[in-house]
């Protein structure tokens, strides 16, 4: 429930959900994300393992800055 105040955006800390397939992950990242979106705070949702492929595809197009800076830009600011 702590989690729900948002307090680790503020503070800069990660959160790690980690666990067997059909747990929950999921629900519980995407209702975070909803809170924090709530309380003012900008929200990107993105799978693990679809991050880096993204990303790496903007090698083919030219796009590589542009998506990296899609996943970074909040952290960047401090956000």
């Amino acid at each position: 429930m702590k989690l729900v105040l948002c307090d680790f955006i503020k503070n800069g800390e990660n959160i790690i959900l980690s666990g067997p397939t059909g747990v929950g992950k999921t629900f519980i990242a995407k209702a975070l994300g909803y809170e924090a979106v709530n309380r003012g705070h900008n929200v990107l949702f993105e799978r693990t393992n679809k991050m880096p492929e993204d990303i790496y595809c903007g090698k083919a197009d030219n796009t590589f800055n542009k998506r990296l800076s899609k996943y970074t830009e909040n952290l960047l600011k401090g956000q």
